[in-house]
């Protein structure tokens, strides 16, 4: 075999070259497809640093949560942080760079990296800004430049409750600070939460300095875990009731639960009725309310509170309709018992702003101002109005007529402050004011019970989820987005069909003429007794034996195919994996499955190649003459043809119930069933006209 590979070493080079090509063609595919996914693995991976996982909450928890998280065993070390979304702007310039990620980071922030991206002051003051690489670049700006930072703040009330400013939840705030050195990407200049194949814009600021800024002191709204273990971090037995918005403090012999949303959520409601039943205490709710205007036919009194109260455990359905005035504005009213009060409201409607309506209720027997009916708790610090001196100086979001406001409720706003004025069944209250925030202000534990068994009750009931605190899985979450929901192989092998059939297609025109120019000697070898079996497999001995080497000289051709779709895919095509930053990784395994996938393929057409020749009649071959008796070929081609086409059509239509993904893959393999059976139909007609 070797004196017949080197004799006819012309043609063979030529083979060999071909199979070279097919196989820098199709492993240089899978290579590319190795590079893309390595890529994006070391993209997610440079941009979490060591971030295993992340607790990740709605409202602000105490930063002490990530010491605490620290004495968990499984967590190897934890750092707290701020980040909210943030505008910048260039002083000098007016360059502006919005949707900028800002991260208030302390030291431990660098432990997760080589090194903290900020300075080791603690600083209570907001006066450095450290840009990464690409915030730099937009801004075009460099250490010591001035900007102005805008950030968006939220408020714990929704707008659409009374006291919810409007646009408070919008509301921006602005420092003016100066650059500072550039957060490189080993300080964490990449990082973000969410995968993201392109690098955010990203600052970083002191912890300190931002909580003071956002007057949070003490409190955070991430937390950064490195963990030891695949499972996610429980927060159970580590959160308190303080992460959950909520506060428990004693006001004599009652506990008095409350919110910084101002509104118990109803789970919230839930817990505290199961934990009056576990611990055999009474619990009241409270939902206290602002009244425009409080009047009876003999006098009214402007501006105030209504508190609606009741026992959490009560069943019945019905709703008593009462309301029972405090000996003050039964005494400016001249009200008695019987006589009907009516009580006006605002209601905020999401289209029509502020809409004043009105109740009117029988009124009971008069309580004077002691006990429950002068506590003044039972009203939650309604932020510019419990904390004002006079009732002049509220700052209210809602109108406030001035003029309405005589000496008498002066007088009693300096001596019972926000103190209700009325109250009313809670059923009542409830639907009255219901909102989808919740119908309680306040829940009452009434008895001598300890505090922690309160917490403790409460504890059981609510959970980190349904409060909003959820710890997220990055590293794992990242890692499967860059793998993607492509299989990226699939979709280079795609791209590089055409050059794969093309460098095939050419490797078997070349066999065959070799084959052909060696008719004579197979003549001979089968007029000396060699069957046609034998013959055949020496000759597809030939071609494998060139496959085999053609293949391994095609790896350097294929490192240099995928090197170069690398490049392109970097820069011209970057649009199609959406990142400059890849990299040539080349596995042994896509090596070794390219080589033998190509060997396979140019054996499969060398075989094809040597069949006909090798089947021809001992006198023809002798005469260097292909067999007389032509097989009839074109009922196959046009049977290629028809399944060729009614396959590309049925995977064209069933492309349509696939996933966008795995319709990427399926469109090569239509394009080229496609292909062939146009091929086919095209010889099929050169048939029936005579051409050849």
């Amino acid at each position: 075999m070797l004196r017949s590979l080197t004799h006819y070493w012309r043609i063979h080079l030529a083979v060999l070259l071909g199979a070279a090509v097919a196989t820098s063609v199709l492993t240089g595919a899978l290579l590319v497809g190795d590079s893309v996914e390595e890529s994006l693995r070391q993209l997610t991976l440079g941009r979490l640093g060591r971030v295993d996982q992340c607790v990740v909450a709605s409202r602000y928890v105490r930063q002490h949560l990530a010491d605490e998280l620290s004495n968990n065993e499984a967590v190897t070390r934890t750092a707290p942080m701020i980040a909210v979304h943030a505008s910048i702007q260039v002083a000098s310039s007016g360059r502006r760079a919005n949707k900028v990620l800002l991260f208030g980071v302390d030291e431990r922030f660098g432990g997760f990296f080589e090194h903290s991206p900020t300075d080791s002051s603690r600083s209570s003051r907001l006066r450095i800004l450290h840009p990464n690489g690409p915030l730099k670049r937009t801004l075009e700006i460099e250490e010591g430049d001035a900007l102005i930072l805008s950030i968006e703040t939220h408020t714990d009330i929704h707008r659409e409750f009374l006291f919810g400013e409007d646009g408070a939840e919008d509301r921006v705030i602005r420092r003016r600070v100066s650059a500072g050195a550039t957060a490189e990407d080993e300080a964490g200049g990449r990082f973000s939460f969410e995968p993201n194949q392109s690098i955010p814009l990203v600052a970083f600021v002191q912890l300190r300095a931002l909580q003071k800024f956002l007057k949070v002191d003490g409190r955070v709204n991430r937390i950064l875990i490195e963990s030891s273990q695949n499972e996610l971090v429980r927060l159970d037995g580590f959160v308190d009731l303080e992460d959950y918005g909520l506060e428990l403090k004693r006001s004599g012999e009652t506990l008095i639960l409350e919110s910084d949303q101002f509104f118990l959520k109803e789970l919230v409601a839930e817990a505290a009725r199961h934990a009056a039943v576990q611990y055999g205490v009474s619990a009241d709710g409270v939902l206290t309310y602002l009244a425009n205007r409080m009047s009876t036919d003999r006098g009214s009194v402007p501006y105030s509170m209504i508190s609606a109260m009741g026992r959490l455990d009560e069943t019945d359905d019905s709703v008593d309709s009462y309301v029972i005035l405090n000996g003050h504005a039964a005494a400016r009213l001249g009200a008695v018992k019987g006589d009907t009060v009516t009580i006006r409201y605002y209601e905020l409607e999401r289209d029509e702003g502020f809409v004043e309506t009105e109740i009117r209720l029988p009124m009971r027997e008069p309580v004077a101002i002691n006990g429950v009916a002068a506590d003044r708790t039972l009203t939650p610090e309604f932020p510019g109005v419990r904390d004002a001196n006079n009732m002049a100086d509220w700052d209210a979001p809602f109108p406030v007529d001035l003029g309405a406001i005589t000496t008498l409720d002066e007088d009693y706003w300096d001596e019972h402050g926000a103190t209700p004025k009325a109250f009313l069944p809670l059923a009542l209250g409830q639907r009255i004011w219901k909102n989808r925030f919740g119908n309680l202000t306040s829940v009452r534990f009434v008895s001598d019970v300890s505090r922690d068994d309160i917490v403790r009750g409460l504890l059981e009931r609510l959970s980190p989820e349904n409060q909003g605190i959820r710890v997220l899985a990055l590293r794992a979450n990242g890692l499967e987005a860059a793998r993607g929901t492509a299989d990226f192989r699939g979709l280079f092998f795609g791209f590089s069909t055409f050059l794969l059939v093309a460098s095939l297609t050419m490797v078997s025109q070349l066999f065959k003429l070799g084959v052909e120019d060696r008719r004579s000697e197979i003549g001979l070898m089968k007029a000396v007794g060699f069957k046609t079996g034998s013959v055949s497999r020496l000759l597809i001995i030939e071609g494998v034996t060139l496959a085999v080497l053609g293949g391994l000289a095609g790896f350097l051709g294929a490192a240099a195919y995928a090197r170069l779709m690398i490049h392109g895919l970097s820069t011209w095509w970057i649009g199609a994996v959406g990142t400059s930053l890849l990299i040539y990784d080349g596995s042994t395994v896509s090596f070794l499955i390219g080589w033998l996938l190509s060997v396979l393929l140019v054996g499969l057409v060398v075989w094809r190649a040597v069949g006909r020749e090798s089947r021809g009649v001992i006198v023809d071959l002798l005469r260097h003459r292909g067999s007389d008796v032509e097989r009839p070929m074109s009922t196959r081609i046009r049977m290629l043809a028809r399944v060729s086409g009614m396959l590309a059509v049925l995977l064209a239509g069933g492309s349509i119930i696939m996933k966008p993904a795995d319709r990427i893959v399926l469109f090569f393999g239509v394009g080229t069933l496609a292909l062939t059976a146009l091929l086919a139909a095209v010889r099929v007609l050169a048939t029936r006209s005579g051409e050849p």
